[in-house]
């Protein structure tokens, strides 16, 4: 990932009402810029103009944000994220990007994005989460189009989920573990931490393990109970209309050659 050197502390906050604007080509390269781009990353317009677009790219902005803003892009969706850009003399500012495809023909030619003014408490939460993604403390989330996630419960994301410290919250009371949940509301980050009964992590795992060998069984069964009623059944029926037709075909055929049929139909 292209690191972008060096970089101050000190912010600069988008004006109410104002929009950055600008446009890709499918490789990720600019080409267009809108003049409130030029202003506030101080890059000027002929610096930015065939240029890769991570030009901007700032250094605590995580991987997995930019790898999920691409594929989210690639596959035809739009995204839309919180983004934490660099300026050319190191300072930064945040922006809350929608980014989309642009269609020609039925083919992706290139991005579109449109920046705002993010909301401070967004901001705040935003980058705690994007810190835990580059020290490598963000187990058990995921960026799944612009929005943090939990992902599947693996051991690896259990018990990276399930200890404290993860997150900045309450130290857990006697015989206590601390649950951490992080979610989105109105666009923004949430946290939300409850208590639950201690359990060491073998135990947990145990109960995960046998979880999934019931589960298992569960699907076993309901696998042979479907094939009896959804196949066997129907099958059945089936055959013995088509028996009842035939019986009834060669009545017919018997009485209409005036012969006595050797069994009624019954």
């Amino acid at each position: 990932m292209r690191l972008n050197m060096p970089v101050t502390n000190l912010e600069r906050v988008m004006r109410d009402g104002e929009y950055i604007v600008s446009r890709t080509d499918t490789r990720g390269i600019i080409t267009y810029v809108n003049p409130y781009f030029v202003e506030i990353s101080g890059f000027p317009e002929s610096e930015l103009i065939g240029a890769p677009h991570n030009i901007v790219r700032h250094p605590d902005m995580p991987a997995e944000a930019f790898k999920d803003l691409w594929d989210t892009l690639a596959s035809g969706k739009p995204w839309t994220g919180y983004v934490k850009n660099r300026c050319k003399n190191g300072d930064h500012y945040w922006v809350l990007a929608n980014a989309t495809p642009i269609w020609e023909n039925g083919v992706i030619t290139g991005y579109l994005s449109v920046r705002s003014k993010p909301e401070r408490a967004e901001v705040d939460a935003v980058s705690r989460v994007y810190a835990q993604f580059k020290s490598g403390r963000a187990k058990g989330l995921a960026i799944r189009e612009g929005k943090v996630v939990k992902v599947s419960l693996t051991e690896h994301e259990v018990r990276g989920t399930l200890k404290p410290g993860a997150l900045p919250v309450p130290e857990p009371g006697p015989g206590e573990r601390l649950r951490h949940l992080l979610g989105t509301e109105g666009g923004a980050v949430t946290f939300v931490t409850t208590r639950i009964p201690a359990m060491d992590d073998s135990a947990l795992l145990q109960e995960l393990e046998s979880a999934k060998v019931e589960f298992s069984g569960r699907i076993e069964s309901t696998f042979w109970r479907d094939l009896l009623f959804g196949w066997v059944v129907p099958l059945g029926i089936i055959a013995a209309l088509w028996i009842f037709y035939l019986r009834l075909l060669a009545f017919a055929l018997f009485h209409q050659a005036g012969l006595t049929p050797p069994v009624e139909p019954s």
